[in-house]
């Protein structure tokens, strides 16, 4: 996915590289990148991992319903894009714990539900 986020210099592009599995292994959580590139695509500027490690959650076993997802954070102190990305994607609320408390990530919007 190529992008210009808000802020971003216009000599500049967001690259993002977004793993995923077959639907039946479930919802590949981490490892996914940001890379910041040149406007004319020939530099990377940048790179950032979306996590430390690649987590896949696996599926409800079957006859049970899924709600949402629950998944930790340690790159920053609250869920980054690649979460909003995520609940979009699977139209379930995805909730992060980071340093800082828990957040919900629903509807493209990140609230904090508890601080630490």
């Amino acid at each position: 996915v190529l992008v210009a986020p808000p802020g971003m210099p216009a000599d500049r592009f967001a690259v993002y590289y977004i793993g995923s599995v077959p639907k039946e292994r479930g919802l590949m959580i981490g490892r996914h990148y940001r890379v910041e590139v040149s406007g004319d695509g020939k530099t990377a500027l940048s790179v950032a991992p979306s996590s430390k490690t690649c987590l896949i959650i696996p599926p409800p076993e079957p006859g049970k319903e899924k709600v949402g997802t629950i998944t930790t954070h340690l790159l920053t102190p609250a869920p980054s894009e690649f979460h909003v990305f995520l609940s979009l994607l699977t139209h379930e609320p995805l909730y992060v714990g980071t340093k800082t408390g828990i957040w919900q990530v629903e509807n493209g919007k990140i609230q904090l539900l508890k601080a630490n």
